[in-house]
């Protein structure tokens, strides 16, 4: 935003918006970094997509997607007038929705019915009134579709301009992992995957360094004596364990009619918390929706709520058919592409079976691992020296 020219913000509906105007970038108040240029990393990313060879017009659609899911975000849904679901008709939310489907490519009418109504198809087919956490669900889901879509569209970009040979058995690759996370305040899904994924690679890492070393010093007679290393196996069975783990009863809970967050939890707690201490779920007397994960870097509290909705992460049908018939070139082909791959949302079915966002990224995660048990592996550790983000200094 801060870079862009004064006809690109016309483009995107910005105009004169600063970055506290959107609930997407101010949730933290922090609009400034002391010594980033703003205007210099924008200019430095359409640098980067010129040399991607992505023309202007691409650029600025690349730019008007951003900017839709800016605006998508500043949508507050209301009770609607007859007391049966939700609205977007308030003067409140007119600027947000216009610009929202004027950029998406969607008309107007077609973007509100599909954020606040379901049609439900078969041979009774009828409209559902979506509730309101329902209908912030379906708009979050259209968010993280789009961005997620545009990412992977950037990264293929990126590939293709490298020109490697698909004939080429001989790769190095370079996997940046998932830093651990532990916010004082609340932890909640989305720490419980990337949290899940650090689990899954500290403990490839642990027998890559450790239990491989040893068996190599045991089969050539090398005493070394008792070592002993981390071993996060139960942290993993609470995760992947069956039937009572955490994977599978949050799959059990999402596929039920009358499945619900606090349901979850006693589940949980019916099924871990009696084990005694030491064990890597415990539960806590600070906040009754929350419990504990005793990971490999420390316990972790966790709240519950939220947890199904975002594991469904419900793009229904209707907005689909909306963004894949949109006047925005780009979008269309991002999700008509997403379609052909029978990719389009990350809450999957596998035949008639229910997978859920955390059970997909368990698979997409094992696929890596594959990956990863099959080359040779070397590990660099990496220390954050300082907190002021500048060279030569460490605390």
């Amino acid at each position: 935003m801060a870079g862009a020219t004064a006809a690109e913000r016309a483009a995107c509906h910005l105009g004169s918006a600063a970055a506290a105007d959107f609930a997407c970038l101010a949730q933290s108040q922090c609009f400034k970094i002391e010594g980033v240029s703003d205007e210099g990393a924008y200019a430095g990313t359409k640098q980067a997509m010129a040399v991607l060879c992505i023309d202007d017009a691409t650029q600025l659609q690349v730019m008007q997607l951003v900017a839709a899911l800016l605006h998508l975000g500043n949508l507050s849904f209301e009770p609607s007038g007859d007391g049966d679901g939700v609205s977007l008709q308030s003067e409140a939310n007119a600027a947000s929705v216009d610009a929202a489907s004027a950029l998406l490519g969607v008309q107007t009418q077609r973007l509100v019915a599909a954020l606040t109504t379901q049609v439900a198809r078969g041979s009774h087919g009828f409209t559902k009134l979506l509730r309101l956490r329902e209908a912030q669900a379906a708009r979050d889901s259209l968010m993280k579709s789009v961005y997620a879509l545009l990412f992977s569209w950037v990264v293929d970009r990126c590939k293709d301009s490298i020109g490697t040979d698909a004939h080429v058995r001989r790769t190095i690759g370079i996997l940046d992992i998932y830093g651990f996370e532990n916010f004082e305040s609340i932890n909640g899904f989305e720490q419980l995957c990337i949290n899940f994924a650090n689990e899954k690679l500290q403990s490839q890492f642990n027998r890559v360094v450790f239990a491989s070393a040893l068996e190599d010093y045991a089969r050539e007679g090398i005493p070394v004596g008792v070592v002993e290393f981390p071993d996060n196996v139960e942290v993993i069975s609470l995760f992947e364990g069956r039937p009572a783990g955490i994977l599978a009863l949050l799959q059990e809970e999402c596929s039920l009619g009358n499945g619900s967050d606090s349901n979850l939890l006693q589940k949980l707690k019916m099924s871990h918390a009696s084990k005694g201490e030491g064990v890597a779920f415990k539960t806590t007397r600070r906040d009754a929706n929350s419990f504990v994960i005793a990971h490999f870097a420390g316990e972790v509290r966790y709240s519950v709520d939220g947890f199904l909705a975002k594991n469904k992460d419900p793009l229904h049908e209707d907005l689909l058919l909306a963004m894949e018939e949109s006047s925005l070139s780009l979008l269309k082909h991002l999700f008509s592409r997403s379609r052909a791959r029978a990719n389009t949302s990350t809450a999957t079915r596998q035949g008639t079976r229910f997978l859920g966002v955390l059970r997909t990224f368990q698979q997409q995660l094992a696929n890596l691992l594959k990956l990863i048990e099959s080359a040779k592996c070397n590990f660099v550790r990496c220390i954050k020296p300082n907190s002021a983000e500048s060279a030569s200094g460490f605390d």
